[in-house]
């Protein structure tokens, strides 16, 4: 019998309009209802996931940032809090700018980027409740607000093939981070000891559910780890190729009620 499931939400959760349906509300309510824990493990910042878990009835841990930060539901306390060193962040910047991309910086609740004039600013708006703020300079922003040993993550979104580049060249000058594919066209650089999955076995291990006895949902690449470590892992039908790969079987997509169907084959 299934005791957890472990949600991502962008591509999975949530609908392409970045919207939880009534439906998948609904099912999630009614097995919450039922005694079956549920988290939310997702790159977004905690204010967001606080927003969506009100919505689903959600109360426990939940994990963001790619599971460096878990926090409890409504936001209030911070169980962990991990941050990139200094010096990868301003590598994973610096190089980015050096290709002509325009990277994000998340600190917690906050994101800074240094020019909105890309189109993927405006892409990545829509994967956030709250924009990130236009700081010019980054290295001088986070700087003067002391505020480089306070970064979550960054995120660089461009056309798919510069990315892969962009990790390609990122990989060769060091492995100290972890580089996720969370959309085709945005890639997460994060500390090399975080993970979906990670996220995923502390808060199961807080409820006392063993892996086994856990399924979890997602679409991106840094879902792979939350996929891998539970009972058992499915993709979206719009995940990413390689996510469907070592998913042990899919739903529908996330326009579709994919979640739905998970919850109604597996705990309904």
């Amino acid at each position: 019998m299934y005791k957890l499931l472990a949600l991502d939400l962008d591509g999975t959760t949530l609908n392409s309009k970045h919207t939880v349906d009534e439906d998948t509300a609904k099912s999630i309510q009614k097995i919450i209802s039922k005694g079956i824990k549920v988290t939310i493990i997702s790159g977004r910042e905690p204010k967001s996931i606080v927003k969506v878990a009100e919505k689903i009835g959600l109360e426990g841990l939940v994990g963001s940032m790619n599971g460096a930060i878990i926090t409890t539901s409504d936001g209030v306390d911070h169980i962990m809090n991990l941050c990139l060193p200094r010096k990868y962040v301003e590598f994973s910047v610096r190089l980015a700018l050096d290709m002509g991309y325009f990277p994000m910086v998340f600190v917690e609740n906050n994101s800074y980027i240094a020019s909105r004039k890309s189109q993927f600013s405006k892409v990545m708006d829509k994967f956030s409740d709250y924009p990130a703020k236009e700081v010019g300079n980054l290295d001088k922003y986070l700087s003067e607000n002391n505020l480089y040993h306070k970064v979550n993550k960054v995120v660089i979104a461009a056309e798919n093939e510069e990315l892969v580049e962009y990790k390609k060249e990122f990989e060769n000058a060091t492995d100290a981070c972890k580089l996720y594919f969370s959309l085709p066209f945005v890639i997460e650089v994060s500390r090399k000891d975080t993970s979906k999955g990670k996220a995923l076995e502390y808060i199961a291990n807080s409820y006392g559910i063993d892996k086994d006895e856990i399924i979890a949902v997602g679409d991106g690449e840094n879902d792979i780890s939350m996929l891998g470590y539970s009972g058992k892992g499915i993709a979206m039908k719009n995940a990413m190729d390689n996510v469907k790969e070592v998913a042990d079987e899919l739903t529908d997509s996330n326009d579709k009620k994919g979640v739905v169907k998970v919850i109604e084959k597996y705990f309904l």
